[in-house]
């Protein structure tokens, strides 16, 4: 959350960007991961900060 929010993907001061059940669901995902689950884990990041970005876009 604290790279999300560094890099204004988390929302401005009045509004988040990302739904709250969406980003709870995500952090504990990565939160009860296993070290095994590392590289799904940062592929589940990488694709939900690729289609933040594309729906900003559109």
């Amino acid at each position: 959350m604290y790279f999300l929010n560094g890099n204004g993907i988390l929302g401005d001061d009045d509004s988040l960007l990302v739904e709250s059940n969406a980003l709870a669901a995500m952090t504990l995902m990565i939160a009860l991961s296993t070290p095994a689950e590392k590289d799904t884990m940062i592929a589940l990041v990488e694709n939900f900060l690729i289609r933040h970005e594309s729906q900003e876009i559109n």
